[in-house]
């Protein structure tokens, strides 16, 4: 049923902005779209519009819609700073930094400040980062995500005012929402364990994942008989029927595993080679499946079932599985940028794995593995932005690691060579020796380029932005040893690492 027009311009939008709250977005952008039709000049019906693009995908739209807000209100830190967003999120940096810093030299507000530190962030741009976020806190000391996020890029001294500052916000800590209490106790772990306090730290980060955990329902079963459902319908039977129905095209390279397993360096590594392009962490590759086209995309960072279905696999006929192949080099085409090889770093694939070497059979895995027990750390100490709900308790991030690995060896069995296995700690150990197995792995020629990879300039927007903009280090190697008595539920769990 469509939308009843107002009488006037400003009912116009105040219905137009309910009708997005109801969830009536296309009702809604019919009415923004009226909006304009009667004044080009209608800011808040372009930034709406901007914004209804951006929750479609579709952000060469909404770079035009906040291009023309951005123009028409230069003094309004909001359209340029949502425009910053946009630009970034479709890879053109340099003007994603131009609108990131018009905005911050704007009067921002703390939510502008907040946004365009994250870009900052992701962009490597550190010092712009750390001063959007202490500005944030000037205005609103009470703010967390922002002492949260000053957190992620440097480290709080103990006799420092800004750490007693934010010793302080735990008085007010019931007053704050469920959200920012995690975060605050989140903040506290890091900086506390940062100063040598293991006890305090681990205490604060306790609470943290309990504030977080207590918040959503999850079912470790549900993902551990869909890793079993995955294993019993990709039998080496179906894979042998199905070969040579794909697409033979060699640019993708998928990178797959558990988050903090050295992904990040290892797509940092491949994208300072001039023949490779990243585009990061997308949910490209299962937006091409028609199975999970209309799905709850979601649901993949949950660790919740993908339609991987007896009947997708039964009608996984040759134009089926070349329609997936060239849906997905299609859409990462724009992408890529004439690239001959163009990194995807959604780690979830894995799940995807058997429709990916049927599909696109010259296509790169890169499977990035460490030490269990390290990566289970790491991941119990962030706060993650997205769905991932096993991430809350060491017992449940256990179980995932082993229905993660228990699938990664099917795949390993009935694809024996095709996966690269890239290693963090071997990386570490042999960074040069790794590096030129790696590339030799996606059949890349060697480039020195890549030993100096923290000096490569690109967007990384996972926890590991910061890591990966200096040269290896070996601290994270078998850093959970000495944390060892605070991890049992994990240890007992996945047993220790090797």
């Amino acid at each position: 049923m469509g939308a009843t027009p107002p009488r006037d311009g400003s009912d116009s939008l105040r219905a137009a902005r309910e009708l997005v709250r109801q969830g009536r977005r296309a009702d809604a952008e019919t009415m923004y779209r009226n909006i304009l039709k009667k004044d080009p000049r209608a800011l808040p019906a372009l930034v709406g519009l901007g914004l209804l693009a951006i929750e479609k995908g579709e952000l060469a739209e909404a770079d035009g819609f906040l291009t023309r807000a951005a123009a028409l209100a230069p003094a309004d830190s909001v359209p340029v700073s949502i425009l910053a967003t946009v630009k970034m999120s479709r890879g053109d940096v340099d003007g994603a930094l131009d609108c990131a810093v018009k905005a911050v030299a704007l009067p921002p507000s703390v939510g502008v400040l907040q946004r365009m530190g994250g870009l900052f962030r992701d962009a490597g741009q550190f010092a712009r980062a750390q001063d959007c976020y202490e500005r944030a806190i000037r205005i609103k000391p009470d703010h967390v995500p922002a002492w949260f996020n000053l957190g992620t890029i440097r480290k709080f001294k103990a006799d420092e005012p800004e750490f007693r500052q934010l010793l302080k916000l735990k008085d007010k800590a019931e007053t704050l929402s469920a959200e920012d209490r995690a975060a605050l106790h989140f903040a506290l772990g890091r900086a506390l364990t940062d100063q040598g306090d293991a006890e305090q730290g681990f205490a604060e980060f306790a609470e943290a994942n309990r504030i977080k955990r207590a918040s959503f329902t999850y079912d470790a079963t549900a993902l551990e008989r869909h890793v079993d459902n995955i294993i019993a319908l990709f039998s080496e039977d179906v894979v042998h029927k199905h070969r040579g129905k794909g697409v033979n095209d060699p640019r993708p390279i998928f990178i797959v595993g558990m988050p903090r397993s050295g992904s990040t360096l290892t797509d940092q590594i491949l994208s300072s080679h001039p023949d490779v392009r990243s585009a990061g962490e997308t949910k490209l590759w299962s937006s091409c499946i028609p199975a999970f086209v209309q799905g709850d995309s979601p649901q993949l960072m949950q660790a919740a079932a993908p339609a991987i279905t007896k009947e997708l696999i039964d009608g996984m006929a040759p134009s089926m599985l070349s329609g997936i192949a060239k849906r997905y080099l299609d859409v990462t085409d724009p992408v890529a940028k004439g690239a001959k090889h163009l990194v995807d770093k959604m780690l979830y694939n894995y799940f995807w794995i058997g429709i990916i070497r049927l599909a696109l059979p010259e296509a790169k895995i890169i499977h990035c593995t460490r030490d269990p027990v390290d990566t289970g750390l790491s991941i119990w100490q962030l706060l993650f932005s997205d769905g991932t709900l096993w991430a809350y308790d060491q017992r449940e991030i256990g179980r995932y690691y082993l229905a993660y690995k228990k699938l990664m060896d099917h795949w390993n069995r009935v694809f024996p060579g095709e996966i690269y296995e890239a290693n963090y700690e071997r990386m570490i150990a042999d960074q040069e020796g790794e590096t030129r197995r790696l590339l030799a792995a996606c059949n890349l020629p060697w480039d020195a380029r890549c030993l100096n990879f923290h000096e490569t300039e690109r967007t990384v927007t996972t926890w590991s932005a910061t890591q990966v903009r200096q040269p290896i280090y070996k601290d994270a190697v078998k850093k959970w040893k000495k944390y060892e008595r605070y991890l049992q539920p994990l240890i007992e769990t996945i047993g220790p690492g090797p």
